[in-house]
């Protein structure tokens, strides 16, 4: 929670104090990790309330719940747990974080009460909760939108809905559960999400510059491909059957594998192009890597150093590097870390526009990309043959990511309307 208005103080004795409308109150031993959480919940149901204390927060805080209790921190611990045995890496790279993210509201809220009290009216309180404090606490954070409202609320029902299948819980709380129904448009004042939208292609060559040269050619190929970030950042020149004019990568697990389909993503001449400086490597290494971009990165800006390098600089850089705590680099770039490196990009490169008095350029992100690849697509060979790269099922999805071209429409009408 954010240090704007109550916060823990320590007294002589060890303990943890918070004053909350004119009272104090006691949360326990001030070093216990417990007590920064029970705090927090405290808090966060006091700002909920319009800044009362209720008798409900009161017997929490007394009761702080009994060591052999199913809490619902204990829960949420025991449903992550559940989840990275059950799915594969890549849908937790995907998939987890966003799952944890989901149920730290309700850890937030009700984190020290027992999870078999819980039911519909405190599962809309989480919710009141997220709309009210966004992305973040206290007010600060983008507001959420109603789309991922939904979503982080149907997080918190399969939880239950875990629980209950392996009786930790009664199954009437998820009965329950269910008769809480997702927002729609106009509920609580909660804005509505913003649609993607292919990436205009000057946006797109704009920033190309600003981007390091693997994830330079990691968007390239994703424009050309219209195949998702997740599918192309850990290729390998093994995963590529190059013995056709176009090239392809068959995806041994994705998105719908689990329901026995096929997944091709196809490369033509211009992602050929991308590819072919990255190919000379090991068959098993990954073509974009980090490590190599953060290498080239280093000997450029030593390249470009002005003054001379001495001996007393080289020992400094070592201390300092010994002193500072050890980076973690990855085999192969996350869709997080790939989504922070070009909006990075584009934040220098709008930079570079407000000098020069020129407008700044939308902010758009990797996945849109596949949408921008889509639109080109279907206006120039179908929507068939568009749903087929994209690699959907049906076309009804894949006009939710392929635009109509309007200007083939108004052609049309010019020349019937």
């Amino acid at each position: 929670m954010s240090h704007a208005g109550p916060s823990l103080t320590q007294t002589k004795d060890g303990l943890s104090i918070a004053k909350f409308s004119g009272k104090t109150y006691r949360f326990g031993r001030f070093e216990e990790p417990e007590t920064r959480r029970r705090f927090d919940q405290f808090k966060a149901q006091w700002l909920l309330n319009g800044r009362k204390v209720t008798d409900e927060m009161l017997r929490n805080l007394r009761g702080r719940g009994r060591s052999d209790e199913l809490t619902i921190d204990r829960l949420a611990d025991r449903f992550l747990e559940h989840l990275g045995r059950k799915h594969s890496d890549e849908w937790k790279a995907n998939n987890h974080d966003r799952i944890r993210i989901a149920l730290q509201p309700l850890r937030t809220l009700c984190g020290t009460e027992a999870a078999s009290a819980f039911g519909p009216k405190r599962l809309q309180a989480v919710r009141e909760f997220m709309i009210l404090r966004g992305c973040g606490v206290e007010g600060k954070g983008k507001p959420l939108c109603r789309s991922e409202v939904n979503w982080r609320t149907n997080a918190i029902k399969r939880c239950f809905q875990w629980a209950v299948a392996e009786e930790l819980v009664s199954g009437s709380i998820h009965h329950a559960l269910k008769a809480v129904a997702g927002l729609r448009e106009g509920e609580f004042g909660v804005r509505e999400g913003t649609p993607r939208v292919p990436v205009p292609s000057e946006s797109f060559e704009a920033v190309l510059p600003y981007l390091s040269r693997q994830v330079r050619a990691l968007v390239r190929v994703l424009w050309w491909t219209g195949a998702r970030p997740s599918e192309v950042l850990s290729l390998r020149p093994c995963d590529l059957d190059r013995s056709g004019g176009t090239w392809v990568h068959r995806r041994e697990k994705h998105k719908t594998s689990r329901y026995g389909r096929v997944r091709d993503i196809l490369f033509g001449p211009e992602a050929q192009a991308v590819l072919a400086e990255f190919l000379l490597r090991g068959p098993n290494e990954p073509l974009f890597s980090p490590r190599e971009a953060i290498a080239e990165d280093a000997a450029a800006r030593r390249a470009a150093r002005q003054t001379p390098l001495w001996a007393s600089h080289l020992t400094r850089y070592d201390r300092e590097r010994s002193e500072r705590e050890a980076r973690v680099v990855g085999d192969c770039y996350s869709p997080l870390s790939l989504r922070q490196a070009v909006t990075r990009a584009i934040e220098r490169l709008n930079h570079d526009r407000k000098l020069r008095c020129e407008k700044p350029i939308k902010r758009w992100t990797p996945y849109q990309l596949r949408h921008s690849a889509g639109t080109r697509i279907r206006s120039a060979a179908g929507i068939e043959v568009a749903r087929v790269v994209l690699g959907h099922t049906d076309t009804r999805m894949t006009e939710q990511y392929a635009e109509f071209d309007q200007r083939k429409a108004q052609e049309a009408m010019a020349r019937l309307g």
